[in-house]
């Protein structure tokens, strides 16, 4: 379970991924802030999956009376084994899931201890910093730190001592980069997109989404910064001076300086934007980004499947065929249903197929040995009809020994009324109705 949970979440994350990337283009054709399109596909890479698992488990409850069929019970293990949506899984072994499960634990520590060493470092280094007021705003001067805005709980502005030293234009344009970030309270969209991270560090689809989130708010941080105003071209230089210094920041901290290919998608949305507003070019991109999250929500989550080679999965082989003899029991009651999903419910330990040919296979000798209504104090045995054609003595024999148990489309079993108006005058105790796909 845990190999098929891991596959079906790295499916889900990059079918996402798609969607928020033309969701991004087309919410940016239309004017619009993107950073929250990121936050909501990281959000959705951790919870589809771990609700599609929890809700993949079949229910096991009872049905109700008015829907079996009154006339007959239809009794088909192959009909169970095909209704509902695919299902699949990855038979993994005992220890191999064991295995799995302790790589991404520790895989999720370590990344945890790194962040956590990091946010020290820089505490310990912001602590030799001093607090001033520089052009009427708040901020901590540091050594080597910044600029950017640190922190969670409490974000505050850091600069370097050498920002200082820059031209006032310069400056001024830094602090409004920063304090862009820390109106719009950046650092706690970072932090929770860095938590997802950490809960699923071998998903490749999550890390990329995090770095979109991160170009994500630096681009809706340099437009509001423009929006009011400031110069293109003064802006751009300023982002080029400041692309030329390490800012020695963690990754939950907004700064405005970034790395050269993220400093190049910055200065190529502000020099050439994004085709300007286009309201096609925004419909567009919903459009696509509507229709991959349909496509993601049409997976089918994986179901769990157990070692094909230990006697566990042959134990569950039998529960299955047991399970699906008991609904041959069941005469137009609650019981047939239950039956029916209680067997559904056995073949999740086991493979489908197998599972499927088997109890196709034994279907009809369980229906004739394990039902009592059907042996008489007489000796008679039920009718058997194979796609309408009657069957008797060596013939049926015959006939059961050559048919394809994967070709069994459903199997019927009739008694009482339902058994006069098939079979009337019959002198026989219940019929059982084979049907093969290929059958009339």
């Amino acid at each position: 379970m845990m190999a098929g949970w891991m596959v079906f979440g790295l499916v889900l994350g990059g079918l996402l991924g798609l969607a928020g990337a033309a969701l991004e283009r087309g919410m940016r054709a239309l004017g619009r802030s993107t950073r929250w399109v990121w936050v909501a596909t990281l959000v959705a890479s951790l919870a589809l999956p771990a609700a599609g698992v929890i809700g993949s488990r079949p229910d096991a409850g009872q049905a109700t009376a008015a829907d079996v069929p009154t006339s007959a019970a239809v009794v088909s293990a192959v009909d169970v084994a095909q209704a509902g949506p695919i299902r699949w899984g990855i038979p993994v072994p005992r220890p191999a899931q064991i295995a799995l499960a302790g790589l991404w634990i520790a895989s999720s520590l370590i990344l945890l201890l790194l962040v956590v060493g990091s946010t020290i470092r820089i505490r310990a280094r912001l602590g030799r910093g001093r607090h001033r007021r520089v052009s009427g705003r708040p901020v901590l001067v540091s050594r080597d730190v910044g600029p950017a805005v640190v922190g969670v709980r409490r974000p505050r502005i850091v600069v370097p001592q050498w920002v200082l030293g820059c031209g006032r234009p310069t400056l001024d344009l830094v602090l409004l980069h920063e304090e862009e970030h820390l109106r719009a309270r950046d650092t706690l969209l970072l932090a929770g997109g860095l938590a997802v991270l950490i809960l699923t560090p071998w998903n490749v689809a999550v890390w990329w989404q995090f770095h979109r989130l991160r170009l994500a708010i630096e681009l809706d941080c340099d437009r509001r910064v423009l929006a009011r105003g400031t110069s293109t071209r003064e802006y751009g230089e300023m982002l080029l001076e400041m692309g030329r210094r390490k800012a020695n920041i963690g990754l939950a901290a907004a700064a405005v300086a970034e790395p050269a290919s993220t400093l190049e998608r910055r200065l190529r949305a502000m020099t050439k934007g994004d085709g300007g507003r286009s309201s096609r070019a925004g419909l567009a991109g919903l459009g696509v980004a509507g229709l991959m999250i349909v496509i993601a929500c049409q997976v089918p989550p994986p179901t769990e499947v157990a070692d094909q080679g230990g006697s566990a999965a042959e134990a569950a082989m039998a529960r299955a065929v047991d399970v699906a003899g008991s609904g041959a029991e069941a005469r137009g009651t609650d019981d047939a249903l239950a039956a029916a999903k209680r067997f559904e419910k056995a073949l999740y330990e086991v493979d489908l197929g197998a599972a499927k040919a088997t109890a196709a296979d034994e279907a009809v000798g369980i229906a004739k040995k394990q039902d009592p209504e059907l042996k008489a104090a007489d000796g008679r045995e039920p009718g058997i009809w194979v796609d309408g054609e009657r069957m008797e003595g060596e013939t049926a024999e015959t006939a059961l020994a050559e048919l394809d148990p994967d070709q069994i489309d459903r199997i019927e079993v009739l008694k009482g009324e339902a058994l006069e108006a098939f079979a009337p005058g019959e002198d026989i105790n219940g019929a059982v109705l084979i049907y093969t796909k290929g059958g009339n």
